[in-house]
């Protein structure tokens, strides 16, 4: 499932992962005001770049309804330090927005998701 907001860039994202992997999407809000879902994510893929201030909660919403799945952002870091500051924050991986078609499929397979 991909967290973030309706916008031109994720259904991109959707479009592209959905090549690899089933994916469906998700708008932050509905996380944060706890809308049930029929749909049962594998994975958990969160925008970044879409939540800003609400990212602390979407984190804490998001492990706390899915406390098993791999939760993956997704941003244009490309700098080592800004990616490892995910980590430390619970992010179980990171794939750029740049790179996302090249590196998905492998991110995939060594987060044992696939």
């Amino acid at each position: 499932m991909l967290v973030g907001k309706e916008n031109v860039v994720n259904k991109k994202i959707v479009k592209e992962v959905s090549e690899v992997f089933t994916i469906a999407f998700k708008n932050y809000n509905e996380i944060l005001d706890g809308s049930q879902t029929l749909y049962s994510p594998r994975i958990l893929l969160v925008n970044l770049m879409d939540l800003g201030s609400y990212e602390e909660e979407v984190i804490s919403a998001l492990k706390e309804k899915f406390p098993k799945l791999k939760l993956i952002a997704i941003h244009c870091f490309q700098n080592p330090e800004m990616i490892n500051s995910l980590i430390r924050k619970g992010y179980d991986s990171y794939v750029s927005v740049f790179d996302l078609s090249n590196e998905f499929s492998t991110m995939l397979h060594t987060q044992d998701v696939v």
